[in-house]
């Protein structure tokens, strides 16, 4: 949360506020958390990842049971917002008069 506070302030927002919570998701079966997670794009975006889960071979009947076994999956969601003022008009003139007090 931090260094995601951090990244506001560098954007050039003022007094970042940073919240977070946990989201824990029964499913009654693996393969319906696999089903969430790809539809909310939950994939390794690396260009050198393995094109699959492990393959069939690796995992063999582990995942056929993962499959149709009840699983819980727990979330930390950040939350995070800033201020950031408004670009200035530079059409706008401003003028200041200073006047010298007896």
């Amino acid at each position: 949360m931090h260094d995601l506070g951090d990244m506001l302030v560098a954007a050039g927002f003022s007094a970042p506020v940073m919240d977070m919570e946990v989201l824990a998701i029964e499913y009654a079966a693996g393969g319906r958390l696999l089903d969430d997670l790809r539809a909310s794009g939950q994939t390794n975006a690396r260009v050198d990842r393995r094109r699959g889960l492990s393959g069939r071979r690796t995992l063999g009947d582990a995942l056929s049971q993962f499959r149709s076994a009840p699983l819980r999956a727990t979330f930390e969601v950040v939350y995070g917002h800033g201020w950031k003022r408004p670009a200035a008009d530079r059409s706008v003139k401003t003028v200041r008069v200073f006047k010298r007090l007896p």
